[in-house]
């Protein structure tokens, strides 16, 4: 409980002998009702039957009460009952018990930042090989080529292969096969250029998972429309370590799913606390 008097003080002029005012007023001001309690007394004489002179002193009381929410579980484990009547709605001073999350959220957020422009500004971005082929008309299924020279990978880094052609609106397939000369194992990855209304030297990025370290011979199989009258220029670029935005974004919506939800229960809570107070 808190308390606090004051007294205003009177005007210069002290009152006229036999003639005066004195008011008092007090007032009473809680969290759930506010009581004003005024009395005043008026005492007024005119000696002459012409003037009137009037003191006033003013003291006023407020009272602050302070008040906190228990839940019905502390009740009962501190005055040791059971089985107390459960609220059925929600009270005007109930605290919403998981705004926490909103917290563990921003360090969650803050984190995968950190971790982002880590490995942003970290990424080998590492050119592997890029040529262009030009490719002569063929009644064949595919035009095999293979690369110059083996090519060298390393762990944990995965791959950026671009593809592009010159010809408009026109498809186009390129299969890569990454032979490792050490232990002979093949894997395989096909980058398909559609029709579409791009013109020449439209690209298409395929991203893979990394190879495991070592030297590899790569063979290309390209096809293309209406290969067998008309030649095709291909070109390929394969690059390793580069980092892909996506995966961040991904794993952003992943931890806000809790969050939105909570904002959501929150904000039905907030309407039950009021939907009762009139206040509209």
């Amino acid at each position: 409980m808190l308390s606090r008097e004051e007294t205003l003080a009177a005007p210069a002029s002290p009152p006229a002998h036999g003639a005066g005012a004195v008011v008092t007023a007090d007032v009473v001001e809680g969290d759930a009702v506010t009581a004003d309690a005024v009395s005043a007394d008026v005492v007024e004489s005119d000696a002459g039957g012409t003037s009137a002179t009037a003191a006033s002193t003013v003291a006023q009381e407020v009272n602050y009460t302070l008040a906190r929410y228990l839940p019905v579980e502390e009740v009962e484990n501190s005055f040791g009952v059971r089985n107390l009547t459960r609220p059925w709605s929600v009270a005007p001073n109930q605290p919403y018990r998981n705004r926490g999350i909103y917290f563990t959220w921003l360090l969650a957020v803050a984190a995968l930042l950190l971790v982002g422009l880590f490995l942003f500004a970290t990424a080998a971005r590492r050119k592997v090989f890029t040529e262009s082929f030009a490719l002569s008309p063929t009644t064949s299924p595919e035009q095999i080529v293979f690369s110059p020279a083996p090519v060298e990978f390393h762990n944990r880094r995965n791959l950026k292969i671009t593809c592009s052609n010159n010809q408009t609106n026109k498809w186009g397939y390129a299969t890569i096969d990454f032979h490792n000369d050490s232990n002979q194992k093949l894997r395989t990855i096909t980058v398909a250029l559609p029709p579409g209304n791009a013109g020449p030297g439209r690209q298409v990025n395929k991203f893979a998972s990394a190879l495991p370290a070592g030297e590899y011979t790569l063979r290309f199989a390209f096809q293309w429309q209406n290969m067998a009258a008309e030649p095709q220029t291909m070109n390929v670029e394969i690059h390793e370590g580069v980092p892909r935005l996506g995966y961040f974004l991904v794993l952003l919506v992943l931890i806000s799913i809790l969050p939105v939800g909570v904002a959501l229960h929150q904000g039905a809570f907030e309407a039950r606390r009021w939907s009762e107070s009139g206040v509209t």
